[in-house]
Parts: structure tokens; C-alpha cells; sequence
């Protein structure tokens, strides 16, 4: 009997620590704006409207992305709902957007917003610090994920960085292969 008991609460204990994300999630839509940016649910409520449907998120999922051609590691990201091709930096901070980009998917830093300085390789650049609400690379999906929108910056290309790497598990490249779990 004891041992029916445990396992069913095991089960229970279990199945609310998957639904806790999605909950949290949720009840982000109607946060407070970020420092900087827009209100969150008004982004991913919009952002939801025109996304593709996706299956779920899973525990324990995988992500390979191969090599390019030009060496890089280049991923399509789902960040609020919309689809950004990124270039995966390791070395990154954060995840980091051009004001064009950031505005795409529904974040608007006020120009006094851009307060903080960050060094890039082509050098010093303002950023405003802001997080986006939903960032999904494959079956692995993440909330309130801290980013950096680069002020003036149309030419750059989305950096997907440690950020939302480090709430990976497990980041590896072997050959021209790139595997997140």
C-alpha cells in the first residue's frame, strides 16, 4: 500500500514539474515591461497568433545543427513566436538583436533604454538590456531569457549565446556537428 502511495506521488510530484514552466509562462503575459522594452504578453500574444503550431517542448530533447558552409553554426530560433535564423556564439553573453530584429518580434526599447556598453568584435556599442519571453531551438524551449538589443545596428546577424546556452544541459561539437541536450 505504502509503496502504491509513493509511486503515486511520485507521479503527481512528477507531472506538476513539467507543467510548472508552461504555468510560469503563462502567467508571464501579463508581466511588467522589462527595463526598456514592451510588456511581454503583448508581444507573445501577437507573436501567437501568426506562429506556426509546434509539438511541445519536450524534456530531455536533442538539438543537432550541422556546420555551414562558412563555419559557422547557424540555427532558425523561435523567439516570441517568430522565426530568426541565428548564429550560434558560444562566446556570447547573451543573446543579442539589432533594434530591427528586436522590433520584429515585438520588443521596443525607448532610446534612453540603450544605457549600457557592451564590447563586440567590431567594438564598443550601446545595448538596452531586455528579455524575450519565449525561446525555442527545436523541441528545447526557454522563458524570460535575457537579451541585449544593439542600438543602430541593422547589419548584424542574430548572436544566440549563452544566455539561453546556459540553460542547456549539455552544449558539444564534434566535427561539423553541433549537439545541445
Amino acid at each position: 500500500m505504502s509503496g502504491r502511495l509513493f509511486i503515486t506521488a511520485f507521479a503527481l510530484t512528477f507531472a506538476v514539474a513539467l507543467a510548472l514552466p508552461r504555468l510560469s509562462q503563462d502567467a508571464m503575459g501579463g508581466a511588467e515591461a522589462p527595463e526598456g522594452g514592451q510588456a511581454m504578453g503583448e508581444a507573445t500574444a501577437n507573436a501567437a497568433a501568426t506562429a506556426p503550431a509546434l509539438p511541445p517542448a519536450r524534456y530531455g530533447a536533442t538539438v543537432e545543427i550541422d556546420r555551414s558552409s562558412d563555419g559557422h553554426f547557424w540555427a532558425n530560433v523561435l523567439l516570441n513566436g517568430t522565426t530568426k535564423r541565428m548564429l550560434v556564439d558560444t562566446g556570447a553573453t547573451s543573446i543579442a538583436l539589432s533594434e530591427e530584429d528586436a522590433h520584429s518580434i515585438g520588443i521596443n526599447p525607448l532610446p534612453s533604454a540603450f544605457s549600457d556598453q557592451a564590447t563586440t568584435a567590431s567594438g564598443v556599442v550601446q545595448v538596452a538590456r531586455v528579455h524575450i519571453a519565449t525561446v525555442r531551438i527545436g523541441d528545447i524551449e526557454r522563458a524570460d531569457i535575457p537579451a541585449v538589443v544593439i542600438q543602430g545596428q541593422q547589419s548584424i546577424a542574430p548572436l544566440f549565446g549563452q544566455s539561453f546556452l546556459r540553460t542547456i544541459d549539455n552544449v558539444s561539437i564534434s566535427g561539423d556537428k553541433m549537439v545541445m541536450r
